[in-house]
């Protein structure tokens, strides 16, 4: 097996473990953020009938 081979295998593994983290994290901060609206807007609505 040739050395520069491995490094670059061992380089994408990085970036795909890399981001996957960063979607993972999009994630919890975009579905925290609709379900923050979710529950302003409910209050809201409670709040004013």
């Amino acid at each position: 097996m040739n050395i520069e081979f491995i490094n670059e295998v061992r380089a994408s593994m990085n970036r795909n473990r890399q981001s996957a983290i960063n979607y993972r994290n999009n994630n919890d901060h975009s579905m925290r953020k609709i379900s923050v609206q979710m529950a302003l807007s409910k209050r809201r609505g409670i709040r004013y009938p």
